[in-house]
């Protein structure tokens, strides 16, 4: 398996060369890969990635982070239905991250290539449906916004009137563009032994993506995928692409019926997938991973304000 699986990164530089060598493992198989942004965590003092420099631009932070206070947006701090502020979850620059990632890593995933986003959330609402008081103002929300100019050590951060809840000091993100291949449950196989060898490739794809995003902040693993002591870390927090969450048909008809598509063109795409579990700090959040859903016409008109946000306590 190893000897044909075609290195994850070559996606980002030359996306038919990977599609072709990956169809001819899978021929009968749509697997068509999505393109994601990992987002890993790092030390505050160790920065990994900085803005490159693009001809004649200074390097600088980017302003990509979880936890800690968000620059200021333009808007209020958002509140539930109950008045209760939202805790900040991440805030990504994504004029930074597009610049890092590239054109063919990173237009794929529709997200824009500017602006920054912020993702807030009550961490005490579990998101079911009957624990969502009023659809119009759920409790979680996204901001999107595109600053005036460049300079990030001029922004301003919010400020929450000191009663919101801060789930984590500052983090900063440590983001890369990969692809992410569909799971073996939204798949049809021809046979048992195809489903197999379809998910040890899923397995090892994305080992393999998130021991290099994770390389300087994670041991070197002892064994790889196919070894029969391998043990699978938990999967790390995501933009857009597919889910590492098992397919649910609960989950999907909730979608269906909180977010309803516009026409038959429209889907749902996974705007976020935050995992908790792979945080240095323990007892914050949920525990489990939570997803932030958006329409894919709302993706298209850069329109933040309807997503829904599903709490996965199955995975």
């Amino acid at each position: 398996m190893t000897e044909v699986l075609p290195d994850p990164y070559l996606y980002l530089h030359d996306p038919e060369e990977y599609l072709s060598s990956v169809r001819s493992k899978f021929p009968s198989i749509q697997i068509e890969p999505k393109v994601s942004l990992g987002l890993g965590v790092m030390e505050f003092k160790k920065p990994k990635r900085m803005r490159k420099e693009l001809d004649k631009e200074p390097t600088r932070f980017g302003a990509s982070w979880f936890g800690g206070q968000p620059f200021e947006n333009g808007r209020e701090w958002p509140r539930s239905s109950d008045g209760t502020l939202l805790t900040h979850i991440a805030q990504v620059d994504l004029g930074y991250e597009s610049m890092n990632v590239g054109d063919p890593g990173f237009i794929p995933t529709g997200l824009p290539n500017e602006g920054i986003i912020q993702f807030f959330h009550d961490t005490q609402n579990m998101g079911e449906p009957e624990d969502v008081e009023d659809l119009l103002n759920p409790p979680w929300a996204i901001r999107y916004f595109v600053p005036e100019n460049d300079e990030v050590e001029t922004f301003a951060f919010m400020e929450s009137s000191g009663d919101a809840i801060l789930s984590i000091p500052l983090m900063p993100l440590d983001i890369d563009g990969f692809m992410n291949l569909k799971d073996q449950f939204s798949v049809d196989f021809r046979s048992e032994e195809e489903a197999d060898l379809y998910a040890d490739f899923v397995e090892l794809t994305e080992f393999e993506i998130y021991n290099r995003l994770l390389r300087f902040e994670a041991r070197l693993p002892d064994h790889r995928p196919e070894h029969p002591d391998f043990i699978p870390d938990e999967r790390i927090s995501r933009m857009s692409g597919w889910s590492a969450c098992e397919i649910r048909e609960e989950y999907n008809g909730q979608l269906a019926t909180l977010l309803p598509l516009t026409d038959a063109s429209d889907e749902h795409v996974l705007l976020f997938e935050i995992n908790p579990r792979t945080f240095p700090t323990p007892g914050w959040f949920h525990e489990r991973p939570v997803q932030v859903w958006i329409r894919r016409t709302d993706l298209d008109a850069r329109n933040f304000d309807h997503v829904w946000c599903l709490i996965r306590p199955d995975a």
